[in-house]
């Protein structure tokens, strides 16, 4: 028999809250507020229950019916649920609760609504899918190793979703699935061209490079020791590029599958032109890129005059950052630093080398303590951290809020429509 539940809230993650009589918290994913429901126990803990949905019997107004046949199956979407305006409002909600969970005053900031997708489907230019002995492709099923074949993905573009099949139909044998654990697919937003990376099994790390794929991609790159020094592509044929067009803007960046971009493209041009937005107020003075990657930010302020110094531990990353910045209409100078950048802070510190500004945009994990602690002896007049992890975040911030800064802005961005992922955006001013 299952456990009769009432749905208070959705949390970070994506699960649903609810409260047995004697308080103890339920945990149940794809359900709704206000919708009561039946689950089954699958984990108890001392303080939570983690459940599984069995039937909804009373259904919350906002809940829509998934389109895609793998939902609740696939680890990959959790919000489909519910309808796109209430995704939205929903992660307003959680990123606030977060920062106030950490006691972030938010007393004089500005909160403000979530960027919206342009598209709330169709909008990955990259995916990566798993590839079991069985040939199997697909994703891991919630929870599990497990492969959930698919035959094509709706949060992918349809230029992905064409390669796929042709991969699955042409190219997907024995021989491949024994040598290769998974399969990227990554689209170019300006040329449409496609990129396919093959990440080798443990056992299989010094395989041939695969066989021809061309009626699937334009570029097949094999991520095995043998060819992860000599197959890199020239930096004068970039297999990837997006161009961005702002008001008194116009500019290409290029890379490759060695580098990390967002896989949301016309979020990203959006989250770039927000950034833009909130320093271009500013007169433009020096600015310090934490994680600057292939110039994602750096080249638009290096156009609209800041002094940028650019710092990214990525050595391919920083080779297409520099040959991007070698752009006409340049109005400042510009350097890259290819370092650590907890190490490169401590070194500006240590140099006393200050900026203006400091936009960081780092990985999922945050900043470490050291790195927050002399980014805050640096004493910027200006913080804009922009994170895809509320709680590494807020507790980033947390250190900062106690060392003389203050949030004066706060603004979710939707980079990953139908999950519960959350971009942000947080403007700090010193004190």
């Amino acid at each position: 028999m299952g456990l009769t539940l009432h749905i208070e809230k959705i949390i970070h993650g994506g699960n649903g809250l609810g409260r047995l009589e004697d308080g103890l918290v339920v945990m149940v994913p794809f359900v709704l507020p206000g919708e009561q429901v039946e689950v089954k126990e699958k984990k108890r803990s001392k303080k939570f229950i983690q459940a599984e949905l069995l039937e909804i019997i009373k259904t919350s107004s906002s809940r829509i019916a998934p389109p895609c046949p793998y939902y609740t199956q696939c680890g990959g979407c959790n919000l489909q649920h519910l309808e796109y305006p209430e995704q939205l409002a929903l992660k307003r909600t959680l990123l606030t609760e977060a920062l106030e969970r950490s006691k972030i005053s938010l007393a004089t900031a500005t909160i403000n609504n979530t960027l919206p997708s342009p598209h709330p489907f169709a909008y990955r230019y990259r995916i990566r899918l798993h590839l079991d002995s069985k040939q199997r492709l697909g994703f891991h099923r919630v929870g599990s190793n497990q492969v959930i074949p698919i035959s094509r993905c709706l949060l992918a573009t349809d230029a992905i979703n064409h390669s796929l099949h042709i991969f699955r139909t042409k190219y997907l044998d024995q021989k491949l699935a024994t040598a290769w654990k998974s399969v990227e697919f990554i689209e170019s937003p300006a040329t449409g061209k496609i990129t396919i990376v093959l990440h080798p099994r443990h056992n299989h790390s010094n395989t041939p490079p695969a066989d021809d794929l061309s009626e699937a991609a334009a570029y097949t790159v094999s991520k095995n020791k043998q060819s992860f020094r000599t197959a890199q592509p020239p930096l004068t044929t970039p297999q990837l590029q997006q161009q961005f067009i702002f008001p008194g803007l116009d500019y290409t960046l290029s890379w490759d599958s060695y580098c990390f971009f967002q896989t949301n493209a016309e979020q990203n041009a959006q989250l770039v032109s927000l950034v833009d937005e909130k320093l271009n107020s500013e007169s433009p003075t020096t600015l310090l890129d934490l994680f600057c990657g292939i110039g994602n930010f750096s080249v638009p302020l290096l156009l609209r005059g800041w002094q940028v110094t650019g710092v990214e531990h990525n050595q391919r990353s920083i080779a297409w950052a520099r040959k991007n910045s070698v752009v006409p209409a340049s109005k400042a100078p510009i350097s890259y630093q290819c370092e650590n950048v907890t190490r490169s802070l401590y070194q500006f510190n240590k140099k006393s080398h200050r900026f203006d500004v400091v936009l960081l945009d780092p990985p999922r994990q945050g900043l470490d303590r050291e790195a927050v602690t002399n980014l805050i002896a640096m004493a910027p007049q200006k913080i804009v951290y922009i994170s895809c992890d509320p709680a590494t975040m807020a507790r980033d911030l947390t250190c900062m809020c106690a060392s003389a800064y203050s949030v004066t802005e706060v603004t979710p961005v939707d980079m990953f429509p139908q999950t519960h992922h959350i971009e942000s955006v947080i403007v700090l001013e010193k004190n």
